[in-house]
């Protein structure tokens, strides 16, 4: 209550399209009501997070930060989504949704002091080696930095045999996030095959929330 940039953050994001007050919110603790526990919690992750992710000092992670940043932020609440149904833990999974992106940032800084020209290999197995990678580090820094195992273990078990089911909600709320990119870039549409075909009817809704995010501002 005396951090007034953070009740200001906290009264937005209760007024937000996400929750879609019946009338303003205007008060910390009715703000607090409307968000609950758990929102104030991941609300909290988010704002640690974002400075991570969006203050780079130039080069290729700059330049791709804020599409990193969009899309970290809408796999992490898909992810908290789709974790319930699948037996993981709602918070954590909104943890590794945050956090799975911060070893491509590491990976794109390094590529941008390796490069030759600021140009880096445009090939198909180049992205997929370097997503690979980048979701190890993510897992490998959460390890360093003592997140809960269960969100090292999700972000590093992603497309492998004994993922977690935490794993599983970070694989599917990444999917459905990066087809919001897509949906919201006018690179696909919504009766795509891609949309229509890999999502069920629950994943819909959630490709729906996080359109709601961008209507809050």
């Amino acid at each position: 209550g005396r951090d007034l940039v953070l009740v200001a953050e906290v009264i937005r994001e209760a007024n937000s399209a996400y929750y879609r007050p019946l009338q303003p919110v205007k008060s910390l603790d009715a703000a607090l009501m409307m968000i609950g526990q758990n929102g104030l919690r991941m609300l909290l992750a988010r704002i640690a997070f974002r400075p991570l992710i969006q203050m780079q000092e130039g080069g290729f992670a700059r330049q791709a930060a804020p599409t990193i940043w969009n899309q970290s932020e809408k796999c992490a609440l898909a992810a908290s989504l789709m974790a319930p149904g699948l037996g993981a833990g709602v918070f954590e999974a909104y943890l590794a949704g945050l956090m799975q992106n911060l070893g491509l940032i590491v990976a794109l800084r390094l590529a941008g002091r390796a490069s030759d020209e600021g140009k880096i290999p445009g090939s198909s197995e180049f992205g997929r080696r370097l997503f690979d990678v980048s979701r190890q580090l993510s897992a490998t820094i959460a390890g360093h930095w003592e997140f809960p195992q269960d969100v090292v273990d999700g972000i590093a078990g992603v497309g492998r045999l004994d993922a977690t089911v935490l794993s599983g909600a970070l694989e599917r709320g990444d999917q459905i996030a990066k087809l919001r990119l897509l949906l919201d870039a006018h690179v696909v549409d919504e009766d795509d095959v891609l949309v229509s075909g890999s999502l069920d009817n629950f994943e819909r809704r959630c490709l729906g929330k996080l359109g709601a995010l961008d209507g809050a501002g």
